[in-house]
């Protein structure tokens, strides 16, 4: 007997299907041309609907799963913060409606 290991085998489910592979597929594609930063789920799909055509798209969530799980810089989901808004306009001043003619109390009998 030999004092050597055997070779690790590799994960039995590494959880990688044809949807998640499409994902990073689209993800690495992606990250060729712009940041990590800048791409979520709905360049993601995008680029697959230009690239695959018609056909069944994977869902929102699983984009993210994956992206989450393969450990990649990616846009955070949901809205931006309000200190990360990108070139926010002035708030405006609140509208105030001023009536020339107030109308006038009713009379009760």
């Amino acid at each position: 007997m030999s004092s050597e290991s055997p070779a690790k085998a590799a994960p039995a489910d590494d959880h990688l299907t044809p949807a998640r592979a499409l994902v990073l597929e689209a993800y690495y594609a992606l990250r060729q041309v712009q940041p990590g930063t800048t791409i979520g789920s709905g360049e993601i799909r995008r680029w697959i609907r230009r690239q695959k055509g018609s056909g069944e798209l994977p869902s929102d969530s699983l984009i993210v799963l994956t992206l989450a799980e393969a450990g990649v810089p990616r846009r955070g989901t949901g809205r931006p913060r309000r200190d990360e808004a990108v070139d926010a306009a002035p708030a405006a001043p609140p509208f105030v409606p001023v009536r020339r003619n107030p109308p006038k109390p009713s009379r009760s009998r």
